[in-house]
């Protein structure tokens, strides 16, 4: 099943270290589509690639960008899933990870004011030179800036001919309603994810 216009879309971003997974589930509205349209396997490959270095900036060399899977969500009935094909990317900052509940944290926001018009990205696997004095270093901030600026900005996958674009919406599960994305901010605090622990599979 491949994309169409003003379906939703949810993008679930895998990383993983040692026994440990971290996901990161965004969601999109299909807002234009070129020609065809991209296939849901070269959608799923593009958000690998785009994304797969910018979360490796921030994730220490013990970890990976795993891969990445893509599914219609809305309308129902749900989709299958389709997962990226790229190889995993290595995390590039050279030390050993923060406890693995230790997380950066981006918030993202919409044109509405209130918690259910705010989301939050848990970004895995920071390291220990990433930490002074129990806060983010600045260089780490500015390296999760580039990753939140993503987070926020339409995806076009595919090629000149043939394109599909995902514009990035907050998806409230209950009320089945899609909100777009209006900003986004990279915190210069850390957060914890509880689900996160050196035990898992």
């Amino acid at each position: 099943m491949d994309p169409s216009l003003n379906e939703i879309w949810q993008v679930v971003f895998r990383c993983a270290a040692l026994r440990d997974i971290a996901l990161n589930v965004r969601h999109y509205r299909i807002s234009n589509e070129v020609g065809n349209g991209a296939t849901a396997q070269v959608a799923a490959n593009f958000f690998a690639t785009t994304f797969g270095p910018v979360y490796a900036a921030v994730m220490s060399t013990g970890s990976f960008f795993d891969y990445v899977t893509i599914q219609r969500i809305d309308p129902l009935p749900l989709g299958v899933s389709t997962f990226s094909t790229n190889a995993a990317v290595q995390g590039t900052v050279a030390d050993d990870i923060l406890p693995n509940q230790v997380c950066g944290a981006i918030t993202l926001t919409t044109a509405f004011a209130g918690q259910g018009f705010r989301g939050r990205v848990y970004v895995p696997y920071p390291t220990e030179g990433d930490n002074t004095d129990g806060e983010p270093t600045g260089a780490y901030v500015a390296s999760l800036a580039a990753l939140t600026a993503l987070f926020t900005t339409p995806i076009v996958a595919g090629g000149a001919g043939d394109n599909t674009t995902f514009s990035p919406v907050l998806w409230n599960r209950a009320g089945r309603i899609a909100t777009p994305l209006m900003g986004a901010l990279a915190r210069s605090y850390w957060t914890t994810q509880r689900r996160r622990n050196n035990k898992r599979f």
